[in-house]
């Protein structure tokens, strides 16, 4: 089910779109997704996730690339989910958006997936001259770099805090080369659509993905005293 929830900015407020599950136990995650789209682009996805258990929310800017406005409404979530790990993710041109915000506040996700919409615009289906550029072209973007090339790219990855990045692409052979020198830094997946891309292996590969991420999360809690009661806690709260 999804509700809107005015978040206050100054004088004004924005509507924070969030999908739950009817479940009432704790989620295994908040994915938040970021972008300055609609939120009825996310419903089939979120509601989807809400039906495995996450919780699902869409923040995006008040004004053009406002990072902190979105800040704002991830602290409003994370005053209702304060032991749940948040993951964030990002389609298509909105992926420089979600790495703006990543590099701004590193802290906020324990991990983060970037969507290639390459699949919506492959050979045959679009003239060349509309096709949308391809994933790493866009990564840049948020960095302002001069020049499109694949240092410049590397650059702006390695400049992303250390969480765990999860890529879908189309693009596996491109996407190895240019990552393949930087992925000692940092924990980065290639989750490759097929040709025809399928919404279901889609949804499979992402419920898979952030599940392993909230076992990693877990492993890391019980580590300490502190973080094996809080877990202790949500397990049995699940149960």
């Amino acid at each position: 089910m999804r509700t809107d929830t005015p978040v206050p900015m100054g004088e004004e407020s924005l509507l924070l779109a969030k999908w739950v599950p009817e479940a009432p136990k704790p989620p295994p995650g908040v994915l938040v997704f970021i972008g300055d789209d609609e939120p009825g682009e996310y419903d089939d996805t979120a509601q989807a996730l809400a039906e495995k258990g996450f919780v699902v929310a869409h923040v995006r800017p008040y004004r053009i690339d406002d990072v902190d406005s979105m800040k704002t409404q991830y602290d409003f979530l994370k005053n209702q989910y304060k032991a749940i790990p948040f993951f964030a993710a990002a389609v298509g041109d909105q992926i420089p958006m979600a790495a703006m915000y990543a590099k701004r506040y590193p802290k906020d996700f324990y991990g983060m997936v970037w969507i290639d919409p390459t699949f919506e615009s492959r050979e045959g289906s679009l003239p060349d001259e509309e096709r949308t550029v391809g994933l790493f072209e866009r990564i840049f973007t948020a960095f302002d770099e001069s020049d499109i090339d694949a240092e410049h790219v590397k650059d702006s990855v390695r400049s992303l805090p250390r969480m765990p990045l999860a890529v879908f692409t189309d693009e596996l052979q491109r996407s190895a080369k240019l990552l393949s020198d930087i992925s000692h830094d940092r924990e980065i997946t290639l989750l490759v659509f097929p040709k025809k891309d399928d919404p279901a292996y889609r949804m499979k590969a992402l419920v898979r993905q952030l599940k392993a991420w909230h076992i990693d999360r877990v492993d890391e809690l019980v580590k300490t005293k502190r973080g094996a009661l809080r877990w202790d806690r949500e397990r049995r709260e699940r149960e």
